[in-house]
């Protein structure tokens, strides 16, 4: 008799592994493997994802790279009643989120490790066989957040919203790029190893993440929408600006591509020179205790932290050259 409840038990066990297996989509990027999340309201969230390796360390001050590989499936988390667990946000040059009525509950965590992913689709979407509606997928909008490149105002952005009022017929991408230091600092140092305007590159590296796996999520890399207010809407502006409008000069991984943009209510700080902010550079230097650039990468995050006001874009003869020199 024990032995029949235990075969009983187990396969009460395996029956709900099974629904839950049914219940929660998987998608395998290659790098991972990550579990998604089906609600109640007809969309599935997959968060969050990394769409470049956490810039810590050597990799601080860099450009991003690809995502590290991780073994197993990355299992959705739950971080209070029933909250979905978003990915850390990006330090802001003073740690303060503005208040919103997009934050989500609880509070976000922040970590200088920040750079994730979320997308948002229908139901309907299979992210296996990449089955729609569609034959060759539905149409993508990328929401890029605000914040004055100095914090992320609209951090873990719900995109369940955007899917519901389309009917079911589009997918939200939502992601974190650097600000404030760690995405705008400047200095001849990172300017002869190409990496300035680094919050930019993370932001046409997560718009080239989307090229190599939205088709897993059933979306369409050719139908490609990216919209944002205040410097979102900016970043629209900028990208669309960027290498003089000729995206085919762009360089390495760089495969960012879109087909529209809506940038509403665009705020677009001045642009500096490297020059003029040598002087912030040095007391970054000065407050770390550090005397160069490799020194500043060994730092712990807690003391690296931002100590110099590191928002404003630089004239990097790279990304925005063209555009600075009609300026």
């Amino acid at each position: 008799m024990f032995l029949s409840f235990l075969q009983r038990a187990a396969w009460a066990l395996l029956s709900v592994s099974s629904i839950a297996d049914a219940l929660n989509p998987q998608v395998n990027l290659g790098y991972a493997t990550y579990e998604g999340t089906s609600l109640s309201n007809g969309v599935k969230q997959f968060l969050p994802m990394r769409y470049a390796a956490p810039p810590l360390k050597e990799n601080r001050f860099r450009r991003a790279v690809a995502p590290l590989e991780e073994t197993g499936v990355v299992m959705a988390k739950v971080a209070k009643e029933s909250v979905w667990q978003h990915g850390p946000v990006c330090y802001g040059v003073d740690q303060i989120l503005l208040p919103s009525p997009l934050l989500p509950s609880p509070p976000v965590t922040m970590s200088e490790g920040c750079l994730y992913i979320d997308v948002y689709t229908p139901q309907s979407t299979e992210t296996d066989s990449c089955a729609t509606s569609d034959a060759n997928g539905l149409p993508v909008m990328i929401w890029i957040q605000g914040g004055a490149f100095v914090e992320q105002f609209n951090p873990n952005y719900n995109g369940t919203g955007i899917v519901e009022a389309s009917g079911g017929n589009a997918i939200v991408v939502t992601f974190n790029y650097r600000v404030g230091t760690y995405g705008f600092l400047a200095s001849g140092e990172l300017l002869q190893g190409r990496n300035l305007n680094l919050g930019l590159h993370d932001q046409r590296a997560a718009m080239s993440w989307v090229q190599s796996h939205i088709s897993q999520f059933g979306g369409d890399p050719d139908r490609v929408t990216l919209f944002g207010t205040s410097i979102g809407g900016g970043s629209v502006s900028l990208q669309t600006l960027a290498y003089g409008g000729n995206h085919t000069e762009a360089e390495g991984s760089d495969n960012a591509r879109w087909n529209a943009g809506i940038a509403a209510s665009v705020y677009i700080p001045s642009f500096y020179s490297v020059q003029d902010y040598e002087l912030q550079y040095s007391q970054l230097l000065n407050a770390t205790n550090c005397t160069d650039l490799a020194c500043l990468r060994s730092l712990e995050s807690t003391k690296s932290k931002q100590r110099t006001s590191g928002h404003r874009r630089f004239q990097d003869n790279q990304i925005f050259h063209c555009f600075l020199m009609a300026l």
